[in-house]
């Protein structure tokens, strides 16, 4: 393990445990659901003869949030993105393709409400996630879920507001996993970018 990936799961940790030495206030459980949009891309998007390309899609995921002031939720959820890649093969001839995958995962996060009014909260948390993306779709690349790195981990930040019962949550996703695995070469390139996704959700708790 890389020591900047030490030093990060440390500090994760150490804010775990600070958050759990703060008694909550009003003490309960939250279900709820949310669904949304997302921007997905890499952290190397130019690697050689190689380029990935941002991409988008769809969301949804649910929750069981315990706590307010801090809380601690555990997450399900799904999203579906789709990125091209493209491929030079020689200096005048390229290939390129949109490859769609689909990202499934489980964040646990622990947080804070800043702004804790009857009918308006703020929040903000981060923690971490553990999470599979695989390729159900055919591409020009061959591509399919066993060039896939799994189990993926990675580190979540978010911060949302709710009103009553609904929420708007942005979050942002950094795994800290290589998406491809070592096997997945084209043209004798190795990608070794990492995924990223930014996403945008609305909902409800109860």
């Amino acid at each position: 393990m890389k020591p900047i990936r030490k030093v990060l799961l440390i500090s994760l940790l150490l804010l775990f445990a600070g958050f759990a030495s703060v008694p909550c206030r009003g003490q309960f459980f939250w279900l709820g659901f949310q669904a949304g949009g997302g921007v997905s891309w890499f952290s190397h998007p130019e690697q050689d003869s190689s380029q990935l390309s941002a991409g988008a899609g769809p969301g949804f995921g649910f929750f069981l949030r315990y706590g307010s002031r801090p809380y601690y939720q555990l997450g399900v959820e799904w999203f579906f993105s789709t990125n091209q890649m493209r491929f030079q093969v020689t200096p005048d001839k390229s290939m390129h393709d949109n490859v769609p995958f689909h990202n499934f995962r489980i964040p646990l996060t622990a947080g804070y409400e800043i702004v804790h009014l009857p009918r308006f909260k703020w929040r903000v948390g981060g923690g971490v996630s553990i999470g599979w993306n695989t390729i159900l779709s055919d591409n020009d690349f061959d591509y399919d879920r066993e060039d896939i790195r799994n189990p993926q981990f990675g580190l979540t930040g978010e911060t949302g507001i709710q009103f009553l019962n609904f929420l708007v949550q942005a979050d942002y996703n950094y795994f800290l996993s290589r998406f491809f695995s070592k096997d997945a070469e084209t043209y004798g390139v190795n990608i070794t970018s990492h995924l990223q996704v930014f996403s945008l959700k609305v909902g409800m708790q109860f």
